[in-house]
């Protein structure tokens, strides 16, 4: 008697989980192209939770509407690659930007966006594909958008002249130049001059207690 309710208790535990997944995915497939990536991680977790006790019949069930609904979610992901690039082409064009290039690489300004279908993510580069600005970004028009017009809205916020960035800059070259025992004038590397550019910025206080609450930031962008 006790193994047998032991047995049938676990079903029950085993059982409402596997109803809660599958409640859960219900919400999301009402709108199934927005919720694409979401419905297939959703999908695998409902795949891997199956309770093994189930009897044969139920088992077959569940596997032939699992595999019926990982091949609709082929078909939204394919809608969702045309509503993306419209969606988020809208939202660049509110603002004066068009987008170019064709995927998985597309430009919009000084920025180029990899798109990731697959796992349904967007990494940013400002430039070519070098300078990172952030990675998994999530595959969503309006995500997207923001990620890189909060970036560039901060990035222009900056209160210093271009002729005061400009001089700091030389003062970093002429430093690198004399600990380098190099001749003034010699073509050098943006980034071989950065940490001087960076601590030239810091103000007196930093110097005095280098503490982080201290420290000016300075991207490398």
């Amino acid at each position: 008697m006790d193994d047998l309710l032991r047995v049938l208790q676990e079903l029950q535990k085993s059982t409402n989980k596997f109803i809660k997944l599958l409640k859960d995915y219900q919400k999301i497939r009402s709108e199934p192209i927005d919720n694409v990536y979401i419905l297939e991680k959703k999908i695998q977790l409902i795949e891997n939770a199956q309770p093994e006790k189930y009897d044969e019949d139920l088992k077959k069930t569940l596997q032939q509407w699992i595999a019926g609904e990982k091949q609709e979610i082929i078909g939204f992901k394919d809608e969702f690659r045309i509503k993306f690039g419209q969606e988020l082409s809208a939202h660049f064009q509110a603002v004066g930007k068009k987008i170019k290039g064709q995927y998985p690489i597309i430009r919009v300004g000084f920025y180029s966006l990899k798109i990731d279908f697959q796992f349904g993510l967007v990494t940013m580069y400002y430039g070519p594909e070098i300078e990172k600005v952030k990675t998994k970004i999530l595959l969503h028009p309006e995500v997207v958008f923001n990620t890189v017009k909060e970036f560039d809205d901060k990035l222009r916020s900056h209160k210093r002249t271009a002729v005061e960035i400009y001089e700091t800059l030389h003062k970093a070259y002429k430093r690198e130049i004399v600990l380098k025992n190099r001749d003034f004038g010699d073509k050098m590397l943006i980034m071989e001059v950065l940490n001087d550019f960076v601590l030239l910025q810091q103000s007196g206080k930093f110097f005095a207690d280098p503490q982080k609450d201290h420290f000016r930031e300075c991207s490398r962008v």
